[in-house]
């Protein structure tokens, strides 16, 4: 009989987006469209000026809403990457990568040495200066009451969010404004 790989770190999800966006600062991708209603507005009315005088009402109608839902599939694609390139930023500053299932609002957890990461997060909370994490992975899982290092990070994840104080980089929200400013440009 094989293991179920049910539990294995490629098939645990452990936030929807809502969560990881409120635990980073980052808005919604709703938020950024509604942000851009003028825009979206504009591109549409532009989309829907008729070219030709027998043109129908119906068919500039129909390119109102068409360029409507272009535009903000096309604001929805800039938030999308902009808040990839925060997850990148975060498995280069953890070591644990976050791979999106946009489909399912899901996020899989992955790590090529969960040792390391958990030494990371126990710096993250020694760092903040709030509580005693050990001088040891072992000592923070005992700490913590945990045996492996994958199920300390899990348990401890969202102390990643300070990691940018601990270490005086760009806040994960900065990162993504910078992405989005990026991303945007061009809209």
């Amino acid at each position: 009989m094989t293991k179920s790989r049910k539990n294995s770190p490629k098939n645990l999800t452990i936030f929807g987006s809502k969560g990881l966006l409120k635990m980073f600062g980052i808005p919604d991708a709703d938020t950024l469209i509604e942000a851009n209603q003028d825009y979206i507005d504009e591109s549409a009315a532009a989309a829907s000026k008729s070219v030709y005088e027998k043109e129908t009402e119906e068919g500039n109608e129909a390119r109102y809403f068409a360029a409507q839902e272009d535009a903000e599939a096309e604001i929805y694609r800039a938030w999308q990457k902009s808040f990839e390139e925060v997850l990148a930023k975060i498995a280069e500053d953890t070591g644990v990568a976050l791979i999106p299932d946009w489909k399912n609002d899901s996020f899989k957890v992955e790590s090529a040495d969960w040792s390391k990461a958990a030494n990371k997060i126990r710096q993250i909370i020694s760092g903040v200066g709030l509580t005693y994490a050990g001088d040891t992975n072992k000592e923070a899982r005992e700490i913590e009451s945990v045996s492996t290092p994958r199920q300390y990070v899990l348990k401890l994840w969202p102390v990643v969010r300070d990691y940018p104080d601990v270490w005086g980089t760009n806040s994960y929200a900065r990162v993504y404004q910078r992405a989005l400013e990026s991303n945007m440009g061009n809209l």
